[in-house]
């Protein structure tokens, strides 16, 4: 039982340094999200998509944003936003 708790407390401290050496210092305010053509099952995408990061106060604090462009190509199409909370 020792070993299986110590081998865990190794992976948890593993997995705490890569998120925190993933940290991303410059976030990217916008870039067009493409996906291989080989990923297996993957849907026909007929629209734009970009992602990246947005401040909206004056601390460091950054939200992700994943944009979806209308399928239409429609520039006046209807914005939904959809937050999950945090803090």
């Amino acid at each position: 039982m020792t070993n299986a708790l110590g081998e865990a407390q190794r992976l948890s401290t593993q997995f705490a340094r890569r998120a925190r050496d993933s940290f991303c210092s410059t976030p990217v305010s916008k870039e067009k999200v493409t996906f291989p053509d080989s990923i297996a099952g993957r849907a026909k995408i007929n629209y734009d998509m970009y992602s990246g990061y947005v401040n909206i106060t004056t601390a460091p604090d950054y939200y992700f944003y994943w944009f979806f462009g209308a399928q239409d190509g429609n520039p006046n199409a209807p914005l939904i936003v959809w937050t999950n909370g945090g803090e």
